[in-house]
């Protein structure tokens, strides 16, 4: 479920009966949302990810994170296990690609922070390198 974007609110404010909700309905509500709060999709701040990308995966890419890093296991500059990007960047972006990898940062980071809402600092590594979340 996207947080703060539950089947219900979708379905009001796509003006629809919520049997017939679908995912991209919920990403864009989601990112409705996001713009009109101007929140950023929640806490932590893009800081917060821009140091744990700079842990997962360090490169020359925008903040200092290779976003477009692609491997059989781990992709995307937060080091997002393919099967967990597979499983959630759908809840929260329209048209996701395929891998982490092939995302804009904005996406990944967006992707990330539906993961932190539902599991805190726990899916990454380096969540103790990258400090507290703020």
């Amino acid at each position: 479920m996207l947080a703060g974007c539950s089947i219900a609110q979708t379905a009001a404010f796509k003006k629809k009966p919520e049997s017939a909700v679908t995912v991209a309905d919920r990403a864009e509500a989601w990112n409705a949302w996001v713009e009109w709060t101007g929140s950023g999709g929640g806490f932590p701040s893009d800081e917060w990810f821009f140091a744990l990308g700079r842990c997962e995966q360090p490169g020359n890419g925008y903040a200092g994170v290779a976003w477009d890093t692609r491997s059989s296991s781990y992709s995307g500059g937060l080091g997002f296990y393919n099967g967990t990007w597979s499983q959630y960047a759908p809840e929260v972006l329209a048209n996701p690609p395929g891998n982490a990898g092939d995302a804009r940062w904005q996406d990944q980071v967006r992707v990330a922070r539906h993961l932190y809402a539902l599991y805190g600092p726990s899916p990454w590594g380096c969540s103790p390198v990258a400090g507290p979340a703020y």
